[in-house]
């Protein structure tokens, strides 16, 4: 029930344009014809919240080990192709509910769904002319979708749960839009997607995913040839989400998610960067269970970041 949120970071990144640009970096550029690059980090992740239920009410603790995937292919043209792919370690979530005593854990770990990004240069960046790109993104259900169960201990008596998944078991759709202007030492660039959320039925129960709405605005600045800090700003839509088993429907409200992250990038070389970043994410109060009215409230999750980037090919 409160394994939400941190998930949620996932398809955040999946929802966002990979990283790609001249040097794969930023994401409103683009590779040239016959590059390829490569991107892998492990990602931390801690956060806490409140939930309120009718009865009762407490508090939660999250944290997650998760490694990021990113990859490209220029095609040449002002084409590019993008993949990327999460996949999670491990992710608890523990709650401790006041009245009555209970204490409440869940677990999740497995591969996320699997992001496809077609990309198109409108406009390269240029002394007079922005980077203008557009593209399409689909959202393959390849990840673990298992449902899983909490593990309830109350009273010394411990119900065992299951462990769940990552994915949404849905396909999704969507398309973006982005636009970047190279000044002397700031890069600004704001980018724009919106995915739709995927239906399905299974084992009798109707699901309908949420759309996603995300607006990304951020600058690179350039500390010299070999070191430059990406700051950007993430805005998130989810659209309210609902199952429906035996006629009775069980809805998640729609909410905003509001994203803070900075990233330093230090050349080492042939083409290979090293990243260091981190940042937090706040989720908006809201109702993620209609029927049996639960709340989750000031809900914030902060990460740290180390990764490496390789970019082959080309000139």
């Amino acid at each position: 029930m409160l394994r939400f949120t941190i998930p949620a970071c996932l398809f955040l990144s999946a929802a966002t344009t990979s990283w790609a640009q001249e040097d794969a970096l930023l994401p409103t550029h683009l590779i040239d014809g016959g590059q390829v690059f490569v991107t892998g980090s492990f990602q931390y992740l801690q956060g806490k919240g409140d939930a309120d239920f009718p009865t009762s009410s407490g508090d939660f603790k999250q944290k997650a080990y998760q490694v990021l995937l990113d990859a490209g292919v220029g095609l040449g043209m002002g084409f590019e192709i993008d993949a990327s792919i999460a996949g999670q370690i491990r992710g608890t979530t523990k709650a401790d509910l006041s009245t009555p005593n209970i204490e409440v854990e869940t677990e999740s770990r497995g591969f996320s769904d699997l992001t496809l990004t077609g990309l198109y240069r409108i406009l390269k960046n240029d002394a007079v002319t922005p980077q203008l790109i557009v593209g399409g993104i689909l959202v393959a259900p390849v990840g673990n979708d298992k449902k899983g169960a909490p593990e309830i201990s109350s009273g010394g008596i411990t119900v065992k749960g299951a462990e769940s998944g990552i994915g949404q078991g849905v396909w999704h759709y969507g398309l973006a839009a982005g636009i970047s202007k190279s000044l002397t030492v700031v890069e600004p660039y704001l980018l724009t997607s919106y995915v739709f959320g995927g239906k399905r039925r299974e084992n009798g129960v109707n699901e309908d995913r949420s759309d996603v709405w995300n607006v990304t605005a951020g600058a690179r600045w350039y500390l010299s040839s070999e070191a430059s800090i990406d700051t950007r700003a993430i805005f998130n839509r989810n659209g309210r989400e609902w199952k429906e088993d035996s006629g009775v429907q069980v809805k998640e409200e729609t909410h905003f998610t509001y994203t803070g992250e900075a990233n330093l990038y230090l050349r080492l070389g042939s083409g290979v960067t090293l990243i260091l970043g981190g940042g937090a994410f706040f989720i908006e109060d809201h109702e993620v269970n209609n029927l049996a009215r639960i709340d989750l409230k000031d809900d914030v999750v902060w990460f740290v970041q180390a990764g490496l980037h390789v970019l082959l090919g080309g000139k």
